[in-house]
């Protein structure tokens, strides 16, 4: 007695798509990696090289914006933590807004650690600079809307997409072999 071809493509689909799931398991943490819970924020560089010691949102407000937020990992920070400016400049992490993004993601930073630490200098009169200012900037900027920024995704082994990739790697074969069967038998 013979099983109808259905039943024989369910029977492998079913088969490969249990196997699939047994077998996924979560991704090991990436050791090179740089996460976000092992840095401390403490401070910023900014657009125009202004070094501010803030570390949240208007850090660089007068200054075009931050260029680079400053980070050190938390053991060095805990040894500093009375005299942050006393911080080697090679313990520094500088990671820009972008990156920032990325690693709240779960997505490595574009550029993990920048080489160097950029040299820039204090500049000398920043009176000169705020008078250059465009007129009306100030009335510009608070007429942006607030954006709150989402909280981070949680961020775990497994993925939406981990979990997908076996039900949609079994509907590719079956497809696949559905449609080498209905040629084979149409030629013959």
């Amino acid at each position: 007695m013979k099983t109808p071809l259905l039943y024989n493509v369910l029977l492998f689909g079913g088969l490969l798509m249990a196997s699939s799931i047994l077998i996924a398991q979560p991704r090991p943490p990436d050791e090179n990696r740089i996460r976000l819970d092992d840095l401390k924020r403490i401070g910023a560089i900014c657009q125009d090289g202004w070094r501010s010691k803030a570390r949240g949102g208007g850090a660089c407000a007068k200054h075009g914006g931050v260029r680079y937020w400053l980070y050190v990992e938390v053991p060095v920070y805990e040894a500093y933590v009375r005299n942050l400016p006393a911080i080697p400049e090679n313990k520094l992490v500088p990671l820009t807004p972008e990156a920032i993004v990325r690693l709240r993601q779960g997505l490595p930073a574009l550029l993990p650690y920048l080489p160097a630490l950029p040299d820039i200098g204090i500049p000398e009169d920043t009176q000169a600079r705020r008078q250059k200012q465009r007129p009306g900037a100030e009335e510009r900027k608070s007429r942006r809307p607030y954006e709150e920024e989402s909280p981070p995704p949680h961020s775990t082994a497994w993925s939406v997409l981990d979990f997908l990739m076996p039900f949609v790697l079994v509907a590719a074969l079956l497809l696949l072999f559905l449609l080498v069967y209905h040629i084979v038998r149409k030629l013959l």
